[in-house]
């Protein structure tokens, strides 16, 4: 079976993102990708076991797949 990346996007949602990263845990690998953060929301992903990628302006979503080490993103 091929491994898996999941990749999110997220700014200021630690209310949700929790539930979030609890549902990708079949996932072999998840990258959190840090917009800006003002809550919580960084602890949360890195609790989660998150790899956390600091967002950079004008770097389109997609352009964060390159960080993932799997072929298979979500």
């Amino acid at each position: 079976m091929p491994k898996i990346t999941a990749l999110i996007h997220t700014s200021n949602n630690e209310l949700c993102l929790g539930r979030a990263l609890d549902s990708l845990r079949p996932c072999d690998e998840v990258i959190v990708v840090d917009h800006s953060w003002h809550d919580k929301s960084l602890k949360v992903a890195r609790e989660h076991g998150a790899r956390v990628i600091k967002g950079v302006q004008g770097v389109t979503y997609g352009d964060y797949a390159q960080d993932a080490k799997n072929d298979w993103i979500l």
